[in-house]
């Protein structure tokens, strides 16, 4: 289980990091077209296949935030894998602290995903759409770090540090907010299917001992989990709630 949890940690990390871009194009250029342009490219620059947002705007009310919809990355393109997209997302939003902003930092009080939707596929004969995944580009570089050790003031929010060629960011955040998340594993090298649905998870973080550990907790909830072999179906319907506590 701890292997799933962060095989999807990394993957709900790619929206998170286009909305950690979007904010950080709010900051420089205050338009909504502008903000798009930024994650498409951001897209195209990190993915090795077809991936698109179809939209972008900026809400300047309190509280300021980026708002994405549409976003796509799409399977492997290959003999024996499904058509369907590898990831969607609905809409993702990030709520930004305008006083931060205004000092020139980027300070997230959430990060919300609606309906986010991931499929893991392996084939007969054992390829999987993880592979080549992304570009081989040093162009953007995203990494957990232990913010008591930089120079900004101390706190005890985690904080993820956004390079790129040109500029590097500090990004602090406080929650994370998941909403009706479809998960979808396909493994027809071992003949199973796992299906997650109406996954909900409110998740806060640290970071300890430096960048190497990345603490999350909090509540989860799958409505509807089913599982099945070459043995049969082995789980239907099957309803889960927890809290959960993860380091890596």
């Amino acid at each position: 289980m701890k292997t799933l949890i962060k095989i999807l940690l990394v993957l709900l990390a790619i929206p998170l990091t286009l909305l950690i871009i979007a904010s950080i194009a709010v900051m420089i250029l205050l338009s909504d077209d502008k903000v798009k342009t930024a994650v498409n490219d951001g897209l195209k620059e990190t993915f090795s296949r077809e991936a698109k947002l179809e939209g972008a705007s900026i809400s300047l009310w309190p509280p300021v935030s980026v708002n994405l919809s549409g976003l796509q990355v799409a399977n492997r393109m290959d003999s024996g894998f499904t058509a369907r997209p590898m990831i969607e997302v609905q809409t993702a939003t990030a709520q930004l602290k305008l006083f931060s902003l205004l000092q020139g930092k980027v300070e997230i009080s959430e990060l919300s995903l609606s309906r986010p939707y991931i499929l893991l596929e392996t084939t007969a004969d054992g390829r999987s759409n993880l592979d080549s995944l992304f570009r081989d580009t040093d162009a953007t570089e995203v990494s957990i770090t232990d913010t008591a050790s930089t120079a900004e003031p101390d706190t005890s929010q985690p904080g993820v540090n956004v390079s790129t060629k040109e500029n590097d960011f500090q990004v602090l955040f406080n929650r994370i907010a998941i909403t009706e998340m479809t998960f979808e594993q396909l493994n027809r090298a071992e003949n199973s299917s796992l299906t997650l649905t109406g996954l909900n998870a409110v998740l806060t973080g640290e970071t300890r001992d430096g960048a190497s550990l990345f603490a999350t907790q909090g509540d989860i909830e799958i409505r509807n989990l089913s599982y099945e072999n070459s043995f049969g179906k082995l789980a239907d319907s099957l309803r889960i709630t927890a809290k959960q506590k993860s380091t890596f």
